[in-house]
């Protein structure tokens, strides 16, 4: 059964949230039985033999695994025996990512979108990385979760680039100046596409079964929502935190702006002023400041080993 959230019922009486669901549902539409693998893989209640019987008659890209797993190798064809031993290097929940995030990539390069897709795509892995890094000094978020934050905080930016590039890239000019109010950003999204990207990512994230808490979430931290947290559920908050923690690291900030948000995770807590520094801040920060330096080198979310080969791909 799908889920029902309180974000279904913003698709009932708000127009823009029907106008993201309706994107969400021409993009990342997936058939029963991959959500079913998606959600089960994402609350530890599936195997990898669940995933071969699922990839055999699926839209999926089963190479995103070898991709991830670091096992590719260009001359040998997938057997399933190379696909299993990806996932157990992987683990359930991040093959079910990969295989996810693959998923949407695909389909948002499907538009066959100007030369741009690189960095969309770069910035959305690196996101990504950033966020895994993250969670995996926190075990209440854990790496998965943390790489999921990181998905969500550009997905919806994906779709705004396949359905209408022109603007897209209007929005990019304008998402750079300082000296435009967020508000103005926000609206030209909503004018031009029927409704902001925060929308989009968040239905994204329950049309791929990986919860409505997860979704509420990240409606609360990337569409900024006025809204006290005493007021929200701690799953809910928890995905608050995460989307808010992996922005703040990748926009070079030490954490989120927000005190409830920036103490959510013990591990990260920053120290108050004189105290000692956090060990575990310290080496997130050192590994941030790499991934920032030289960039994601992750490929596994393109539907080719490389950014060279899906251009050859994409005919571009």
């Amino acid at each position: 059964m799908r889920d029902e959230s309180t974000i279904d019922k913003f698709t009932s009486r708000d127009p823009s949230w029907q106008r993201a669901h309706d994107l969400v549902q021409k993009y990342f539409a997936i058939p029963a039985h991959v959500w079913r693998l998606f959600r089960h893989a994402w609350y530890g209640e599936a195997e990898p033999v669940d995933f071969l019987k699922v990839m055999s008659f699926a839209r999926l890209n089963p190479l995103c695994l070898l991709y991830a797993a670091e096992t590719y190798k260009p001359e040998e064809q997938a057997t399933s025996e190379s696909l299993e031993h990806a996932i157990h290097m992987l683990g359930i929940r991040l093959s079910s990512i990969v295989l996810a995030v693959n998923f949407a990539t695909r389909k948002i390069l499907a538009s066959n979108p100007p030369p741009i897709w690189k960095d969309y795509t770069r910035e959305l892995i690196t996101l990504i990385e950033v966020g895994y890094h993250m969670g995996s000094r926190t075990p209440e978020l854990g790496p998965e979760g943390g790489a999921m934050a990181g998905f969500s905080a550009l997905i919806g930016e994906g779709v705004f680039l396949a359905e209408n590039p022109r603007d897209y890239r209007e929005y990019l000019r304008l998402k750079t100046q300082k000296r435009v109010p967020e508000r103005e950003k926000r609206n030209y999204q909503a004018r031009v596409l029927g409704c902001e990207s925060y929308q989009i990512a968040s239905l994204t994230i329950q049309a791929l079964g990986f919860g409505s808490e997860m979704a509420l979430g990240v409606a609360l931290g990337s569409g900024k929502l006025r809204i006290d947290h005493r007021d929200v559920e701690r799953e809910v908050l928890r995905w608050w935190a995460a989307h808010d923690w992996v922005v703040a690291l990748r926009e070079g900030r030490n954490y989120p702006s927000r005190p409830e948000l920036r103490q959510f995770f013990s591990e990260l807590i920053p120290p108050r002023q004189g105290a000692p520094k956090n060990p575990s801040l310290e080496v997130l920060y050192t590994e941030i400041a790499r991934i920032k330096t030289h960039g994601s080198t992750w490929i596994w979310h393109l539907p080719k080993p490389g950014y060279q080969d899906t251009g050859k791909l994409l005919g571009i």
